[in-house]
């Protein structure tokens, strides 16, 4: 899943509330949509991945983000999925710990 939301490019992305995971996913998302268009284009995730081991083709990458199902990936789409995938791994941490939020 990793690979998927960070569209093969080995960003990390660090395990932080949803605010912080919102900043950080659409800085990445606004970093990759070269354009400014508010989408990022085939191009635009193939470059996002440039020195990466390319894992997944376009297709993948554009049903992984694609929630509205439009055939588009757009920035929000992307920012989703960082903070879904941001916030999935800090409640893991938490279970994991056994220790309150607020110490992590």
């Amino acid at each position: 899943v990793l690979a998927l939301v960070v569209l093969d490019s080995r960003t990390h992305v660090p395990a932080v509330p949803e605010a912080a995971a919102r900043r950080a996913g659409k800085a990445f998302a606004l970093k990759v949509d070269a354009d400014k268009d508010g989408q990022l284009s085939e191009a635009e995730l193939l470059a996002a991945g440039a020195g990466g081991d390319r894992k997944h083709s376009i297709e993948e990458l554009v049903s992984f983000h694609d929630t509205d199902r439009d055939g588009k990936v757009t920035v929000a789409e992307v920012e989703e999925s960082w903070v879904m995938l941001s916030t999935a791994n800090l409640n893991a941490e938490r279970h994991l710990s056994g220790r309150p939020s607020q110490e992590l």
